[in-house]
């Protein structure tokens, strides 16, 4: 397995389903979206991929409102945050808390990658 699906597994523990790229029109919330993290304007990323100069992943937990966006991901953070993966131990953050995006309501997590482990 490679660090995306690993990642997409370790985080589908949360008890959430988790979604590559985007979620699927009829989704039901609560889940989670994992998306490569571009921050350079103009920047082109394709889904499922990393952005290889930065090696950051991004996750988004989506639920239907705040709080709930803010507890999964405290959870998938939980998960992630010094596992082994690919010969990396991952690092976690929270981007930002409850943005409504949508209808729903998101969370954003970066999950880095680390050499070696701590």
């Amino acid at each position: 397995m490679g660090t995306f699906s690993d990642i997409n597994t370790l985080s589908a523990a949360a008890g959430a389903p988790v979604y590559a790229g985007y979620p699927a029109t009829d989704a039901i919330l609560p889940y989670v979206v994992h998306r490569p993290l571009s921050i350079a304007p103009g920047q082109t990323a394709l889904n499922g991929s990393n952005i290889d100069w930065d090696h950051q992943y991004t996750l988004y937990a989506c639920a239907a409102g705040v709080e709930a966006s803010y507890n999964l991901a405290v959870k998938v953070m939980r998960i992630l945050h010094g596992a082994r993966v690919s010969g990396t131990t991952l690092v976690t953050s929270m981007g930002y808390t409850g943005a409504l995006v949508e209808g729903h309501y998101e969370s954003q997590i970066t999950v880095q990658l680390n050499q070696g482990v701590i």
